[in-house]
């Protein structure tokens, strides 16, 4: 394969994948520094027969309810899953709620959480999300070993590079090691 072509395929892949490259660079950066957003949190009682805890499709549709009595218009999404005897519904990266039983034999405490924008470019940085964004995180991690790789490639071929190319790549190991060895 000629130079022009590695450095053609090498451009595209990087430009495709430059959105998301800032997102987990911006997202990592501000891990690092504790700044992982807001998650606003509401608590509700709610009146429930004590035989709805015990049926899925019930809660879904009491939650529904209570929704659309608050004007809400955003629903978690996916199917809610009972969790050691909790209803959880939704995505951490999104509206997502909880279902569990309250003090009285007919309540129950409804949370609501509400994540900000950066609290949920955190979550996804974490593939705590979405399944998708997940698949999408993956082959960035293949696509960036390839960009690297084709770096490499692009490089060696002008000779005069070559030792450069060696001297930078050795430097960067010994401080990656360096820097592992004193973090732990």
């Amino acid at each position: 394969m000629t130079t022009a072509s590695w450095v053609k395929i090498h451009g595209y892949i990087s430009i495709f994948f430059l959105p998301l490259a800032l997102i987990y660079a911006i997202t990592g950066a501000l891990i690092i520094v504790g700044e992982r957003g807001n998650l606003a949190k509401e608590e509700h009682v709610i009146k429930l027969d004590h035989q709805l805890l015990s049926d899925l499709n019930a809660q879904k549709n009491a939650i529904s309810d209570f929704f659309s009595q608050k004007g809400e218009t955003k629903l978690p999404t996916g199917e809610p899953k009972l969790i050691r005897g909790e209803l959880y519904w939704g995505l951490p990266s999104s509206v997502n709620v909880s279902l569990k039983k309250g003090n009285e034999p007919n309540e129950a405490i409804l949370q609501i959480r509400k994540p900000d924008l950066l609290f949920s470019l955190v979550i996804l940085h974490r593939a705590r999300g979405g399944r998708l964004f997940d698949y999408l995180g993956f082959v960035f991690a293949l696509a960036m070993i390839f960009m690297y790789l084709s770096g490499i490639v692009i490089f060696w071929k002008i000779k005069s590079k070559r030792i450069a190319l060696s001297l930078t790549f050795a430097g960067g190991t010994v401080v990656t090691v360096i820097v592992f060895f004193l973090s732990l």
